[in-house]
């Protein structure tokens, strides 16, 4: 779990020559709800696992441009967490909010900008 967690923080390295399988991969691990398997409550450190998911997803769409590609089958991943978990560790509602606020805030500023444009 933890290896392919690293290869998807390695997404946003998009002239990488392993660009391609690490999308596939992405694509992949959405496709069969790999990460769901994080969710039972057997599996050890799954909860640290599922925030490193969320964290390194935020990581790469913020250091990236190309978010289009990433946005769906990174979107199902973590909808389908969000489902299947019977409590949200707080280190992840922090994350969720967080990137609503940085959103919301990058809005203003965009408002501003134009404003002062005009």
């Amino acid at each position: 779990m933890r290896q392919c967690i690293h290869e998807l923080s390695q997404l946003s390295a998009t002239d990488d020559a392993s660009y391609q399988k690490r999308f596939a991969l992405l694509e992949s691990v959405s496709k069969i709800k790999f990460f769901a398997l994080l969710t039972n409550e057997d599996v050890d450190g799954g909860s640290d696992l599922i925030v490193q998911v969320f964290t390194t997803f935020y990581q790469v769409i913020a250091a990236t441009e190309r978010v289009y590609q990433f946005q769906i089958p990174m979107q199902d991943i973590l909808v389908n967490l969000l489902e299947l978990m019977d409590t949200i560790p707080s280190e992840i509602i922090e994350i969720l909010l967080k990137q609503l606020l940085d959103h919301k805030i990058g809005e203003e500023n965009e408002k501003v900008r134009l404003e002062l444009l005009n």
